[in-house]
């Protein structure tokens, strides 16, 4: 017996968090599909978001890296946070 599955999930939890998940089972790689919980924090908060799943990291503009870099495809967490005048990006 085999089985085939399909489907896209965009929801919200609250007013903060959002759910996306596009899965597919024909799809050649596990990568493809997505899964995506991200929170996203008021201007005044000190943790600004989370996400957890499919996610990116941008490098550009950093006082002490000497170059700029976008990576697409990154499955895990990130969470970027301003604390005062210091902006943080933990991965």
């Amino acid at each position: 017996m085999e089985q085939q599955s399909r489907f896209n999930i965009d929801g919200n939890i609250g007013s903060k968090i959002t759910v996306k998940v596009d899965q597919d089972s024909r799809r050649l790689n596990d990568l493809e599909n997505n899964l995506q919980l991200r929170y996203n924090g008021e201007p005044e908060e000190i943790i600004q978001s989370i996400e957890a799943g499919n996610t990116n990291l941008q490098i550009g503009g950093a006082r002490f890296v000497g170059y700029s870099q976008n990576l697409q495809g990154l499955f895990g967490f990130k969470s970027t946070a301003k604390l005062g005048g210091l902006d943080l990006t933990m991965i």
